[in-house]
């Protein structure tokens, strides 16, 4: 399963991985018109 967190570095603090997730991304930061390609293939997207 592929996890995507974009903006990560708006979290104040990091989350760690989740057991079972084989593709596990934190994004710093995601331009607008990157968010579509960053999420290709992802199950799950994490936003702030």
């Amino acid at each position: 399963m592929k996890i995507v967190i974009l903006d990560g570095a708006t979290l104040p603090v990091p989350l760690p991985a989740l057991r079972g997730c084989t593709d596990w991304q934190v994004r710093e930061h995601t331009a607008e018109n990157a968010i579509v390609g960053a999420l290709k293939d992802a199950s799950v997207a994490i936003t702030n």
